[in-house]
């Protein structure tokens, strides 16, 4: 990349969580030319990236980070402020005085329409219907009576929500009636949405708005998800279509939002029509850097958003190319696949290693050091492994080294 379209932007990066997502954003704006400062645990991955040029610790509670964020702001400077991970963007909405936050947060914080939209997959659901967004069709079902007449109405599969959640962890396929009574004894009697099954594959759209119009945007499919259907994508593939931009242009006059977000959709195999799932109010991380975005548009977008220069038309930053395997999300999916003998999960696993970002070599030193361990506990040649080591050197255990978060478990759920 030549010249630092970035330069002299100075960029706060704000996080209570530890995602691999979070973690790629220095990379993206600092290969940019811009200073970046992160907010969070001080042992957080984002911190350890060498894009990250100043870090302000907290001790990576929601509660201390909203506090620590607050205080920060009364006396530092930012042409930028990201929010980033769900968990963080819906503490600072029960701000009782949301004032502060007005100048930099992506969507109106007093706003109950673009709240709801934004942080519950029930109010999605309603006011995604009112606007006549494309959705799958759902019911909100209040009684274990209700549920089971949606069961039968949508047949199996069909896919249950709860109000809230992230990285697919409150979204289920019921494939049977013993399925939806367990969903319904699990969530304790509390309202679940129901929605008709789509048959198609999984996609997001990244899109950065300007106060609600998408000055650029990428649309690309989720491969391999894990650890489940719904979680988070090993591969992605970008593609364009033009009902895309259509998309991301409602969701914006829904929400007016300001930044960077990405939108969950699914391709009906059937139809070909695309249906969305939910907002994300917050970088997803990485689909940018896949592919030729960056050369193609995206700093030159991005430096033009940050300016409040005007513009005309929406840049489609997607491609037509074959699945990207992203590391380290590859990894974890070649864990399931090596225990399968599945051959292919060693090629995946050997390109995900192969694009790594071996510029930002701390954090990918990190990474392999977790993955380790998540490969000693879960995979049965990993375990053959640990226990050949520890009869060979007299180990007790095999220690995650420096951990202040336990990454192994939270590693394969992260997006």
């Amino acid at each position: 990349m030549t010249g630092a379209p970035l330069a002299g932007k100075r960029i706060l990066i704000a996080t209570a969580s530890n995602w691999p997502s979070t973690a790629a954003l220095p990379r993206l704006y600092g290969r940019g030319g811009a200073h970046v400062t992160v907010l969070c645990h001080p042992a957080a991955l984002v911190a350890l990236s060498a894009y990250t040029n100043a870090v302000v610790p907290v001790d990576g509670a929601l509660a201390a980070t909203v506090s620590t964020l607050r205080e920060h702001l009364r006396t530092h400077a930012y042409d930028w402020i990201v929010a980033g991970d769900d968990p963080l963007v819906t503490e600072l909405l029960r701000e009782p005085d949301r004032a502060w936050l007005r100048p930099w947060f992506p969507f109106d914080p007093e706003d109950p329409a673009a709240i709801g939209f934004a942080t519950s997959k029930h109010a999605f659901l309603d006011i995604a219907r009112a606007w006549e967004l494309p959705i799958a069709d759902y019911e909100l079902c209040a009684t274990p009576e209700s549920f089971a007449s949606a069961a039968a109405r949508f047949g199996f599969p069909f896919v249950a929500k709860a109000r809230t959640g992230h990285a697919g962890g409150m979204v289920h396929r019921i494939d049977d009636l013993a399925a939806a009574r367990a969903i319904w004894d699990r969530y304790g009697g509390a309202v679940l949405a129901a929605q008709r099954f789509v048959h198609g594959r999984v996609g997001t759209i990244e899109v950065l708005w300007d106060h609600g119009v998408p000055r650029c945007f990428m649309g690309a499919y989720k491969v391999d998800c894990h650890p489940s259907d719904f979680g988070a994508a090993s591969a992605k593939q970008p593609f364009r279509d033009p009902a895309l931009e259509a998309i991301a242009r409602k969701v914006g006059a829904i929400t007016g939002y300001h930044g960077f977000g990405a939108i969950d959709i699914m391709h009906d195999d059937r139809t070909r029509a695309f249906s969305v799932l939910e907002l994300n109010p917050r970088p997803s991380g990485g689909g940018f850097t896949l592919t030729g975005g960056i050369a193609r548009g995206f700093y030159p977008a991005y430096r033009a958003f940050l300016d409040g220069a005007p513009f005309a038309n929406a840049i489609d930053l997607g491609s037509r190319s074959a699945p990207v395997p992203l590391f380290p999300n590859t990894w974890y999916y070649f864990v399931e696949l090596a225990d399968k003998r599945r051959p292919r999960a060693w090629l995946r696993a050997a390109e995900a290693l192969a694009r790594a970002p071996f510029d930002d070599r701390r954090l990918v030193l990190k990474y392999l050091r977790v993955f380790a361990g998540y490969y000693a506990e879960r995979s049965a040649l990993g375990k053959a492994l640990k226990n050949r080591i520890k009869r060979i050197f007299r180990l007790t255990s095999i220690r995650h080294p420096g951990a202040v978060y336990d990454l192994t478990k939270a590693g394969p759920e992260n997006r």
